[in-house]
Parts: C-alpha cells; sequence; structure tokens
C-alpha cells in the first residue's frame, strides 16, 4: 500500500484518552453532557467525575475504563484502520482534489484517530480529527468518506476564519455554529453523493441549513462563501 499524503491514520488508547479529557473536563459547546456521553456510549458517572472532580480521583478509573476496551476491541480497531485506509488509497486523491479546489490552497494532511468511544472530533487549531471504527462495519463506505471530510472541512473552516475573525468579533459558539453550517452546505453542494446530506443534527443550527446550502451553491470557493456568510447574522444559543 502506498504512503497516504493527505491522512494519517492511527491508533492509539493514550491520544483517545487525552480527547476524552478534553470533552468531558471543560463544558461542551452546542450539546449536554448527558448527550455527548450517549453519542459516545461512554460512562455517565465516569464523565460526570471528569467534569466535576479534581484529576487524582477519578485518573485511574479513566485508565483501567480504557485499557479494558483496548484490551478486548485492539484487533478490531486495527482491521477498521486497514479498511478506511484502503477506501482512501482508492478514492482520496478525487475526495481531497474537490477539497483543494474549494479552499484554493492544498489541505494540509490531517493526523485522524480511530477511536473506540469518541466519534467526529475537529481540531479548532491543528490538523487533528478524530472518528470512531464502527462506520468501517456499514457496507457503504460514504458514511466514513463524510465523516472524515466533513471534519477537515469544519476545522479548515474554524482555522482560517479565526485568522481574520478575533473571538471578540465571534465567539466559538458562533464560530462553532458557522462551521458545522459551513461544512454540511460545501459536501451537500459539491459532492454529488452528498446531496441528501442537509442537515447538522443540531436543532439550533439547522433552522439555518438551507441558507447555507443556497450560499455554497452559488459560490465556488471558501473566500466567496465566507465573504456572503459574514454579511448575515446567526444565532445558535
Amino acid at each position: 500500500m502506498k504512503k497516504l499524503e493527505f491522512i494519517e491514520l492511527y491508533i492509539s488508547k493514550d491520544a483517545e484518552k487525552q480527547k476524552l479529557m478534553d470533552i468531558f473536563c471543560v463544558n461542551s459547546v452546542g450539546i449536554s453532557l448527558e448527550n455527548r456521553v450517549q453519542q459516545y456510549h461512554f460512562s455517565l458517572p465516569l464523565a460526570e467525575d471528569m467534569y466535576k472532580k479534581p484529576r487524582h480521583e477519578w485518573d485511574e478509573k479513566l485508565e483501567n475504563f480504557l485499557e479494558d476496551a483496548y484490551l478486548t476491541h485492539l484487533p478490531i480497531l486495527i482491521k477498521a484502520k486497514q479498511h478506511f485506509e484502503n477506501i482512501w488509497e482508492k478514492k482520496g486523491d478525487y475526495y481531497l482534489g474537490i477539497l483543494n479546489s474549494f479552499f484554493e490552497k492544498k489541505i494540509p494532511t490531517y493526523r485522524v484517530l480511530i477511536a473506540y468511544y469518541l466519534d467526529v472530533i475537529s481540531n479548532w487549531h491543528e490538523p487533528n480529527i478524530v472518528v470512531n471504527y464502527k462506520t468501517f462495519q456499514k457496507e457503504n463506505p460514504l458514511y466514513h468518506i463524510y465523516d472524515v471530510l466533513f471534519e477537515m472541512t469544519l476545522s479548515q473552516i474554524f482555522i482560517n476564519t479565526r485568522k481574520i475573525k478575533t473571538k471578540k468579533d465571534l465567539p466559538d459558539i458562533e464560530l462553532w455554529g458557522i462551521s458545522e453550517l459551513s461544512a454540511c452546505a460545501i459536501l451537500n453542494t459539491k459532492y454529488p453523493e452528498f446531496k441528501n446530506s442537509t442537515l447538522t443534527g443540531y436543532e439550533n443550527l439547522d433552522k439555518h441549513a438551507k441558507t447555507f446550502i443556497d450560499i455554497a451553491a452559488k459560490t465556488s470557493n471558501f473566500n466567496d462563501f465566507i465573504s456572503q456568510i459574514s454579511t448575515l447574522n446567526f444565532s445558535f444559543k
């Protein structure tokens, strides 16, 4: 298998632990702790401890929790990673070519954690994202492809917009909403295979989804798209 230039898929219990702490040790943006736990099929009591208590009271419990999961499920995580690598080897040039064209630059290589608990997370500062291993069990590879492209696009929108808009100009909660809606709209309009993906799944955002899709359909690059989005006022609270 050739080395993939635009994506690096990896498995790491330690990385998943760190990202779980990033999620559960702070107040969640856009979704409640209970809903996030349900999304990840994680332990609610453990997540509540991570949010409310000092680390020394729950760190060993989290370590053991993950150790048990990885001891049992590492073979299937490895199988998922190999499956995803095959998908990107065959289809990556096509999918990343469209994103490169839209952003009018080469998207940086993204490190993609194949996680056991966590699912679809992007990094607001660096090209690091998370997807869940279970999509390899779906017959249609588009489930995995959509997850990766969505998080890449969301991340790039957040990073590039933050270069021109400070938190004072555009608070994180607003930029998060714009990024979610923009990623959905861009994938919907630039990839025929995602034309039926019209919503983000966040009720407070999706009332604006059609507006974003209409703008994406009329623009061919990121600068034109975000310029039009920036003229509008949205509230995602």
